[in-house]
């Protein structure tokens, strides 16, 4: 029997999860006069093409239908992140998109706890913390294990395929439109970006300026010429 719980296949997740959100995909939207309306246009298109996905992956049976859970997982993440990166555009916000804007775009509803601290709600404006690299991956890693609850529910739901299919296509579905709703609700926003503690660091290690070379007086410097002179 396949396990997709292995420590290769839970690696293999978190490798793929940052190769997803460093990517941002191209995209055709443009800046829209209504942008909400377009926004879940583009949703509702993406939710049936990600349940869609989930729906068909989930018909193979037994272990053949466990083997495609994560490769279905990662297949709906990438219509997500297009998604996102096409309401970002309606809302002619597409340069916020970055590793932490896709990241708690992605999550928000699933691990709010996890990367709710990347975006906070300041008054009217939104304030994202530029991060690390490494917390990046902390994060990831973090988000890797709530997966395997996911897929735990999945292969319970696949030992019935066809009922199984349907109940994950709903899920996959309820959940694109939940991610499109996070999505909506940042890049409608005054979107600000936090430094990052590794911009104010390089401030600080600056080189302290010389001091001004002084000039010597007249009479000094004719001193200064006698005494070479001699």
């Amino acid at each position: 029997m396949i396990n997709p719980l292995s420590p290769d296949n839970l690696s293999s997740i978190t490798h793929n999860l940052q190769q997803i959100i460093a990517t941002i995909p191209e995209t055709k939207e443009v800046e829209s006069d209504d942008p909400d309306a377009r926004a879940s246009q583009i949703a509702h298109l993406a939710a049936t093409k990600a349940a869609a996905s989930s729906a068909l992956a989930a018909l193979a049976p037994g272990p053949f239908g466990w083997a495609t859970i994560i490769p279905d997982l990662l297949n709906v993440w990438r219509i997500q992140r297009k998604m996102i990166s096409d309401i970002s555009a309606v809302y002619g916000q597409q340069e916020a998109l970055t590793f932490e804007t896709m990241l708690y775009c992605l999550f928000r509803h699933g691990s709010a706890r996890i990367v709710g601290e990347l975006v906070m709600e300041v008054g009217e404006r939104v304030i994202v913390r530029r991060t690390s690299l490494r917390i990046i991956q902390v994060i990831l890693q973090k988000i890797g294990i709530k997966v395997t609850q996911r897929i735990t529910k999945q292969l319970i739901g696949r030992m019935v395929p066809i009922f199984g299919s349907a109940a994950l296509a709903a899920f996959t579905y309820h959940e694109t439109i939940r991610v499109a709703g996070t999505a909506k609700s940042l890049f409608s926003s005054k979107i600000q970006f936090e430094k990052s503690e590794k911009a104010k660091s390089r401030k600080k290690a600056l080189p302290k300026r010389k001091p001004p070379v002084q000039k010597l007086k007249a009479p000094a410097k004719k001193k200064a010429i006698a005494k070479l002179k001699n």
